[in-house]
């Protein structure tokens, strides 16, 4: 999307991500992840399945698989 931040050394497969979204340094996301706006997926944070929701955020050293979160989440 529009006004996302795709910081070095993260891979994307299948996956959907929205705007102003910033993602990495160094993360993964797997076939199914779903990124509302302004989402955050920080470093060494891999992801299968997962949708997070609006402004929600994984900052740093955390796998999330198979869930759904809402808005403004704070995985930390």
């Amino acid at each position: 999307g529009n006004g996302t931040v795709i910081k070095c050394n993260t891979l994307i497969d299948d996956s959907h991500v929205c705007e102003a979204c910033d993602i990495g340094p160094f993360a993964r996301l797997r076939p199914g992840t779903s990124l509302a706006n302004k989402a955050k997926i920080g470093n060494f944070v891999e992801t299968k399945k997962a949708i997070l929701g609006e402004g929600s955020k994984v900052n740093h050293l955390s796998f999330i698989g198979d869930t759904q979160m809402g808005a403004g989440v704070n995985v930390g």
